[in-house]
């Protein structure tokens, strides 16, 4: 591409790179992965890069439980906003679990 080794020229600190959509056709943004369907209307979900070790403030931690709920509620409230309506439910389960595994009772998650 021209433009991109046109930029990677500017200056020796700073290298551009070029992402390509994966093999379902997402291509993922800061938290989002995003799809153009073909009738033009624009497919997102939440999206977690690989390296994520699926940790957050573990619920037995010694923080207000103010706090803790906070957690949950945002969590859980930045995944629907990014995710469609196709892949809300299926998003939102996934952060559930995440959420389970770092001991919150369900009784805060769900």
């Amino acid at each position: 591409n021209e433009l991109l080794g046109d930029l990677n020229t500017r200056h020796k600190s700073i290298k551009f790179e070029l992402e390509q959509p994966d093999e379902q056709g997402y291509l993922p943004i800061l938290d989002v992965k995003l799809k153009i369907r073909p009738d033009g209307s624009i497919s997102h979900k939440h999206y977690t890069k690989a390296a994520n070790k699926g940790l957050v403030l573990h619920y037995q931690s010694h923080n207000l439980t103010v706090q803790k709920e906070q957690i949950v509620k945002n969590q859980l409230r930045r995944v629907a906003e990014l995710s469609d309506d196709q892949h809300r439910q299926q998003d939102l389960d996934k952060m559930r679990r995440k959420l389970h595994n770092n001991g919150y009772p369900r009784a805060i998650t769900d």
